[in-house]
């Protein structure tokens, strides 16, 4: 009994010694008191509302996910010719004109060519110029005893020669300027650019996986909005709508109608792989908006709400 004891004493000293540096290392002050739960409405707790959700703003509606893009189209701005970058001429948000120089492509090939191109094109207006002086002075002959026609058909003949390869050399000069005019790369129309994905120095191809540069056509944005196919019977053309941007459901932009997109397609969000099960597909719609109600950027998503004209669902 006396080693049973002695043993059972031991263990309450070790547990006492171990209840002690527990209480001598926690901070002054501090309570060993249960944490009190959270009540439904703390800023912690999980059921909290984040931010205030504004009232549907139609008694009858059809709710859809937009997406923000430029009303006329985005632009994937590529390469005629295959070179190497030699400067980029915009950065993301320039504003740009038709015509403006977007980037520019490596023409050193092509200038080697020059100085062989105007040597022939001297060569070729030489020639013209003897081939026009003989010719003349067959004609200048007074006597056309001593000229015989056949000489002078010849000499025409040489002369409308001459003339066509002058021509020639001249186009062929010309081409190397049209080669030259290629490598640099201009907007064909007015617009804001997006992305510029290429640096001086790299090689641009056509044909690439990615745009080398995205431009917005015009200033204008709108909102793809995307509606469920079940919803789409009930998607009216002309019919209001609202945008709230995600992050302000508070906010409340009114939507212009644009266009409806005649056709079924699958959710922009699934990666459209050829051994991917599409299951959700969606009818789009086109709304603008005005940009001084919210300063949208390209891609932002926003929750839309569309009238749906009073048209019920069958019980």
């Amino acid at each position: 009994m006396r080693k049973y004891a002695l043993a059972f004493l031991a263990a309450l000293g070790a547990l006492a010694i171990v209840v002690a540096l527990v209480f001598d290392s926690a901070p002054a002050g501090m309570s060993m008191a249960a944490p009190a739960p959270l009540s439904p409405l703390s800023p912690l707790s999980p059921l909290s509302p984040l931010s205030p959700m504004a009232p549907a703003p139609f008694a009858v509606f059809v709710s859809g996910t937009g997406i923000v893009e430029p009303l006329g189209g985005s632009v994937a701005v590529g390469t005629p010719v295959a070179g190497i970058v030699t400067a980029v001429a915009v950065r993301p948000g320039d504003q740009v004109t038709p015509g403006g120089a977007l980037f520019r492509l490596d023409d050193g090939d092509l200038q080697v060519q020059r100085p062989a191109l105007l040597a022939a094109v001297n060569e070729a207006q030489e020639r013209l110029t003897q081939a026009s002086g003989l010719y003349q002075l067959a004609l200048a002959v007074p006597d056309r005893r001593a000229v015989s026609e056949e000489e002078i058909m010849a000499r025409h003949s040489a002369l409308k020669v001459a003339t066509a390869a002058l021509a020639s050399a001249r186009a062929r000069a010309r081409q190397i300027d049209l080669e030259a005019e290629r490598r640099t790369v201009r907007a064909r129309v007015a617009g804001a650019v997006l992305q510029v994905n290429l640096r001086p120095g790299e090689f641009a191809q056509p044909g690439a996986g990615r745009p080398l540069i995205l431009m917005a056509a015009g200033e204008q944005l709108a909102l793809r909005v995307d509606v469920d196919e079940f919803e789409a019977g009930r998607l009216k053309r002309g019919a209001a709508a609202f945008a709230s941007p995600r992050g302000h459901p508070a906010l409340r932009l009114r939507l212009t109608f644009e266009r409806i997109e005649p056709s079924i397609v699958a959710r922009a969000s699934l990666a459209g792989s050829g051994t991917e099960r599409v299951d959700s597909r969606v009818l789009q719609a086109i709304y603008s908006f005005a940009p001084d109600q919210f300063a949208a950027m390209v891609g932002q998503q926003m929750d839309v709400t569309i009238e749906a004209g009073g048209v019920e669902t069958a019980p």
